[in-house]
């Protein structure tokens, strides 16, 4: 019960905003969910917001699939 709450309120929002994306590197699971999400709120035309510290190709571990959706978005350099 508690899994179908969560994924219902993941799956309900109107923007994706995921932080610290450097973190999903190595952790498969997670990075399957996410992936699954991002596809969702993608294929539904609702915004994604994606910050991390590192530039994509440097985060080791990323799944390829995800690195690509990464580094097919816009991205931004902030001080």
């Amino acid at each position: 019960a508690i899994w179908k709450d969560y994924h219902r309120e993941l799956y309900s929002g109107d923007i994706l905003v995921f932080d610290h994306a450097e973190q999903l590197a190595g952790k498969r699971t997670t990075m399957e969910v996410f992936y699954a999400l991002f596809d969702y709120y993608f294929m539904m035309g609702k915004p994604i917001l994606i910050c991390a510290s590192i530039v994509p190709r440097l985060m080791d571990g990323l799944d390829d699939r995800i690195r690509t959706q990464f580094e097919g978005c816009l991205m931004l350099h902030a001080e």
